[in-house]
């Protein structure tokens, strides 16, 4: 059974990568990403049944994407560059 600690889960002494969802959910439909996570749809969907491994990459991608909007919503035209 999935407890959870924090943002955190854990199964057993396992411990899960932590969802990027801020519960902001909007997608843009200029960019398809989530305003609030920055996650494509599929990245969203995926992400309950997703390996660590797969996770992981996820979050990878996240930061890159925080990184490039620097604190603009995906969709604004100052941001898409």
């Amino acid at each position: 059974m999935l407890s959870k600690t924090g943002d955190h889960g854990t199964i057993g002494s396992v411990t899960t990568l932590p969802s990027p969802c801020t519960k902001d959910c909007k997608l843009d439909p200029a960019t398809g990403l989530c305003r609030g996570c920055l996650r494509t749809i599929e990245e969203i969907v995926r992400w309950g049944g997703a390996t660590e491994t797969e996770k992981a990459r996820t979050l990878a991608a996240v930061a890159q994407r925080r990184a490039r909007y620097q604190g603009e919503q995906p969709g604004d035209a100052s941001a898409v560059k």
